[in-house]
């Protein structure tokens, strides 16, 4: 039909991203209540069978299906604020930035103003990541695999960039007193890192890559059709 008629579009997730049901309604109350997103944004996604995310929406054609306040998205202007792993982020790579503030708001549990966001992201004990496994679980699991140098030499440069960074807090003990960085063991940041990797996104009109609650629940790509 013509490219401006609203069409319905739905998009699943896989299994995989499915959140407790309880968590996912907390992040809904919390996102409009406490941060001021639009009713009819959140009303877009729902939690069906396994509170795995569903897209529905009325759009057209260029249109975003779902809009999130740049305010409510992570990005390196917020690491760059964080008191506790500004300075540990400084000029290194944005997605390492953003594990830093995930291990630090992870960290903090209940008591992080991003709780209700970062409850909803999958750890280690849920989604298995190639950071995680040792070199020669790689080259076994991943033998023959185009991918397989790859993921051998993220997982090194993902070990080394967290020995650097326990090298910046032992070199300087007053920015960095040792009993406030004791969050940051190497398992937490490899286990944020590979989070990062999985869902942070691209945001074009601000040039960064940013954590965006709701949208990071939905399938990359969107999956979309038209019915």
């Amino acid at each position: 039909g013509d490219a401006t008629t609203a069409a319905a579009a739905v998009a699943v997730a896989p299994a995989v991203t499915g959140v407790d049901v309880a968590v996912a309604r907390e992040l809904v109350a919390w996102l409009t209540v406490e941060k001021g997103l639009a009713d009819s944004s959140a009303k877009l996604v729902t939690f069906g069978d396994g509170a795995v995310p569903t897209l529905v929406a009325d759009v057209r054609a260029g249109e975003p299906l779902l809009e999130i306040p740049q305010n409510l998205a992570v990005t390196s202007v917020d690491v760059s604020d964080h008191p506790i792993v500004a300075g540990l982020a400084a000029g290194r790579g944005e997605l390492v930035g953003l594990a830093l503030w995930l291990c630090c708001e992870r960290a903090k549990g209940s008591l992080s103003d991003w709780a209700p966001y970062v409850n909803t992201l999958p750890t280690g004990c849920t989604v298995d990541h190639p950071l995680r496994w040792e070199e020669s679980e790689i080259r076994s699991l991943l033998k023959g695999s185009p991918t397989c140098e790859q993921a051998v030499g993220r997982a090194a440069d993902a070990r080394e960039e967290y020995a650097s960074i326990r090298a910046a807090i032992a070199a300087d003990a007053d920015a960095y007193p040792a009993d406030a960085y004791e969050f940051l063991t190497e398992l937490a940041f490899t286990d944020a890192l590979a989070t990062v990797l999985a869902r942070a996104v691209w945001l074009n009109a601000a040039n960064v890559y940013a954590l965006v609650p709701l949208v990071d629940l939905l399938p990359v790509g969107g999956g979309g059709r038209g019915r």
